[in-house]
């Protein structure tokens, strides 16, 4: 299986350290990513402070938003 480098996307040598085509580090850059996203993730899950369950997101769909576009109609 080749690797290709993340941030060119040029296929890498089995057991390089740097893409030689545009100087990115390799070697746990992949993740560092992951744990980027991850830690942006919680930071918006934190911030967001009306996310619906999934039962709440169903009443919704199925029974206020009908009621919001009926009245808005009328």
């Amino acid at each position: 299986m080749s690797k290709f480098c993340v941030n060119c996307g040029k296929p890498l040598a089995k057991d390089t350290k740097y893409c030689i085509n545009c100087g990115q580090s390799i070697i746990g850059d992949l993740s560092q990513k992951l744990d980027s996203k991850k830690e942006k993730l919680v930071k918006f899950k934190k911030e967001t402070k009306y996310l619906l369950t999934s039962s709440q997101r169903s009443i919704f769909l199925q029974k206020i938003l009908p009621t919001i576009l009926t009245g808005s109609i009328i």
